[in-house]
């Protein structure tokens, strides 16, 4: 919260800069601003703790970029009937490594190759839309393991 604050505070035409955005690493420039000097020594109001770093890490920051800026970029296409914006979008995913979460490492270990962002989003819409409804069958992936090869 700290770090939307001092974003906040900081910046100007924040939907401009993120969407116009030309590449992670310009995001990545635009989202390492720091919260003021309180937050290198608290964790939440009125509690002192150690000394840490108070920004984002480079994972926090490709989290906002897979877990916002995308969307926002994809919606924004949509809304203005432009499709590039949804070709931007998915070039940032393909800059990104993969997330590192459950379902991901879930994915990866029945043999599927999960390796950039696109790829982990993709395996997690699977995951979610089949995997866990157990429509193993309607999936090409599922259909695939499942099915014996009769040749």
């Amino acid at each position: 919260m700290a770090q939307l604050a001092a974003l906040i505070i900081q910046s100007d035409n924040i939907f401009s800069s993120l969407v116009y955005a030309d590449s992670v690493t310009s995001i990545y420039n635009y989202l390492c601003i720091k919260p003021g000097n309180y937050w290198r020594e608290h964790y939440y109001f009125g509690k002192t703790t150690q000394k840490h770093s108070a920004g984002l890490g480079e994972a926090g920051m490709e989290g906002i970029i897979i877990n916002a800026v995308v969307p926002l970029m994809a919606a924004y296409g949509i809304h203005s009937d432009d499709h590039s914006w949804i070709e931007r979008a998915i070039q940032l995913l393909e800059q990104i490594k993969s997330e590192k979460n459950s379902i991901v490492q879930r994915v990866a270990t029945s043999g599927i190759w999960v390796e950039k962002a696109c790829d982990s989003q993709a395996a997690i819409e699977l995951y979610k839309n089949y995997c866990t409804k157990r429509k193993c069958l309607h999936c090409k992936i599922g259909a695939y393991i499942l099915k014996p090869d009769y040749t």
